[in-house]
């Protein structure tokens, strides 16, 4: 069985390392797997970047570049990347030259593909029958261009009207990027299933007009245990030059100021913490927001580089005596895997596919959603409580090396694929 797994990126963000560590899991257990994706940064042998084009290619590439930015013009707010990153078409300019380039599989495996896999030149060329697994790490693929829809629940229906837009057009860009969409997948002859890494990433798939009567199913990510471990909290201290004698918080995001990952909610929280001395606050990610809360801050920068993030981010979980992930909307964050598979404790607010991972009051605590009185009286027990804490810290690593290690998700995924490799009973 040959399986091609296809990204937009090989290792920048967080769908990229959730992408090449199912990668890395298919190639541990032996399966003949390669990776496509638009843009490479790391040097793994096995992931192919597209080739060279000719001069005929290159000029549609612009040709479409063009009409696809032509398209988002129209609405102010995406301009200047206000919203260019939370919204995006299904339409990809290198989308007809991937489908020449894409070598033989019996599988291909989608994932975060925005601005490389063009919906209609990709489902337009599958031979008839072939399984095309979409493993999803938003919401992008069955919205009106939205990753994750902010409480709008017009992918429902028929988008329109768009919030995320600006616009009270019923027939708006959101309207037209479904209808397409819809179309692309309607016209394909490709067997089409639906990957989820959460439950509640499913139960949106399934409710939305694009997926509804698309077979989902739930595969958690995995990680790499072995990298992501237990280190010991002193020495890791030493090593960034954080004082041994605080009480550390953790927070990470790829930009602080998303608002979905809930930095302004942390804030509030520890503003409404008793006073106490000794309470840090380390932020990891894009930018240095000012935060209002009475505790002493750190700050480091976002890691891009691959071996870099593993080699810091391992160790750096080590210093936090908790690890805060209060997004407002998630699907099963990065941050919150590393941390429990690094023997530390979340504390987030029960959204999205956190009370999926994060057992309340074994693994970590959750609060509810929203709710950051609940958030800092959680903060305030769990600081409270070292011998808690370490406890939950082991409770949090078993749990990880049981469920989410690399060769457990690549087992269920091979599983997956050889069902749908199987004749169905009306004939392939």
């Amino acid at each position: 069985m040959k399986i091609l797994l296809v990204n937009t990126f090989d290792l920048y963000g967080g769908a990229a390392r959730a992408a090449y560590r199912l990668f890395q899991g298919f190639r541990r257990i032996g399966s003949d797997c390669t990776m496509m994706v638009g843009r490479k940064h790391g040097d793994d042998a096995h992931v192919r970047a597209l080739g060279p084009v000719t001069p005929a290619e290159t000029a549609r590439m612009r040709f479409l570049e063009a009409e696809i930015r032509q398209e988002m013009a129209a609405y102010p707010v995406l301009a200047g990347g206000n919203g260019s990153d939370t919204y995006h078409s299904e339409r990809a300019a290198p989308g007809e030259i991937l489908v020449r380039q894409l070598p033989p599989a019996d599988v291909i495996n989608l994932h975060w593909v925005r601005g490389f896999v063009d919906y209609t030149a990709f489902f337009g060329s599958r031979p008839p029958g072939q399984p095309v697994v979409w493993t999803l790490h938003d919401m992008k693929a069955f919205t009106g261009g939205c990753h994750y829809d902010g409480g709008c629940t017009r992918f429902t229906l028929a988008c329109g009207a768009c919030p995320r837009l600006n616009s009270d057009d019923p027939d708006d860009l959101s309207a037209r990027v479904l209808r397409r969409q819809a179309a692309a997948l309607k016209g394909t002859s490709a067997r089409l299933h639906v990957v989820t890494p959460s439950r509640w990433l499913a139960d949106r798939a399934k409710a939305s007009a694009l997926f509804a009567d698309i077979p989902v199913s739930v595969i958690p990510y995995s990680l790499e245990t072995d990298i992501y471990r237990p280190f010991e909290k002193a020495e890791a201290r030493a090593q960034f030059n954080l004082p041994p004698d605080r009480r550390i918080i953790l927070f990470a995001a790829h930009v602080l100021t998303d608002p979905r990952k809930g930095l302004a909610q942390l804030d509030e929280a520890l503003c409404r913490l008793p006073p106490q001395e000794g309470l840090a606050l380390l932020t990891v990610g894009l930018g240095n927001p000012h935060v209002k809360a009475p505790v002493q801050r750190f700050h480091m920068d976002f890691i891009a580089d691959k071996a870099r993030y593993e080699a810091v981010m391992s160790r750096l979980y080590a210093v936090a005596d908790v690890v805060a992930v209060p997004s407002q909307e998630d699907n099963l964050p990065n941050l919150a895997l590393e941390a429990m598979s690094a023997g530390r404790p979340v504390v987030a607010f029960a959204n999205g596919g956190l009370p999926e991972l994060v057992e309340n009051g074994r693994t970590g605590f959750l609060a509810r959603s929203g709710d950051v009185e609940e958030l800092a009286a959680l903060l305030a027990a769990a600081l409270s409580d070292p011998d808690r804490l370490a406890a939950m810290g082991r409770a949090a690593r078993d749990r990880i090396e049981r469920e989410n290690a690399l060769e457990v998700q690549a087992g269920r995924y091979r599983d997956l694929f050889q069902t749908l490799l199987r004749p169905s009973p009306s004939g392939p």
